[in-house]
């Protein structure tokens, strides 16, 4: 190898290191040969160590975590993205996963994992990429829990003003010359709410339809 080459490639190494170390995402990259790690940046570092062990290198501690499904299914090592990369060349794409931790603590994630191919197409190492979706689970249960009330508000809305629009209707009941203003106050009262109600659940899906 001469020098143009040998710093060639030590600067795509460096830019690929640089590219793992900032990324927001955690990445880890294990030789294909050795099944060590050889790069965990900061972001993988935050998601297992969250237990306050400081000192457990990820090769002690993921075997140590257990893998499920999103349903709750656990799955079974053979399965995980890193070692159907490392045994098939297999590119894994959003594989939905919680991993629980030593103390309990579980973290939702989306996990990809990919080869690196040397250039006579041999395994080199597995980059697998972790998305943590914490904050985006906790998203969905506010949004859920939103829903949820809305459409009580606007079920409640909307039988107050059915309820009024009966009375008005029974030809049994006697009203004073004040009590069909009532009951239209009351119409345009609970209209306002519901009206107000659909207001925030547009203004919710427009959010997300802009979100990134």
């Amino acid at each position: 190898m001469n020098l143009d080459s040998h710093r060639t490639e030590q600067g795509t190494r460096a830019d690929f290191q640089t590219l793992v170390d900032t990324s927001p995402v955690g990445l880890i990259v294990v030789d294909a040969r050795t099944g060590k790690f050889v790069s965990v940046n900061e972001e993988a570092q935050r998601l297992f160590n969250a237990t306050g062990e400081s000192g457990v290198s990820m090769e002690e501690l993921l075997p140590r975590l257990a893998f499920r499904r999103r349903d709750g299914r656990e799955i079974p090592i053979e399965d995980l993205p890193l070692l159907r990369a490392l045994r098939t060349s297999e590119t894994v794409r959003r594989e939905g996963a919680v991993f629980r931790l030593p103390d309990g603590q579980s973290v939702p994630t989306i996990i990809n994992a990919a080869p690196i191919l040397s250039t006579e197409r041999e395994i080199t190492a597995v980059v697998v990429a972790f998305h943590d979706m914490t904050r985006f689970d906790e998203m969905e249960r506010l949004r859920s829990q939103f829903l949820n009330m809305v459409s009580q508000e606007l079920l409640s809305a909307l039988a107050s003003i059915k309820e009024t629009a009966v009375a008005g209707l029974d030809s049994s009941l006697e009203l004073d010359a004040a009590g069909p203003r009532r009951l239209f106050r009351r119409i345009d009262e609970q209209a306002d709410h519901m009206q107000s109600l659909i207001g925030d659940l547009l203004n919710v899906v427009q959010t997300q339809s802009e979100a990134p």
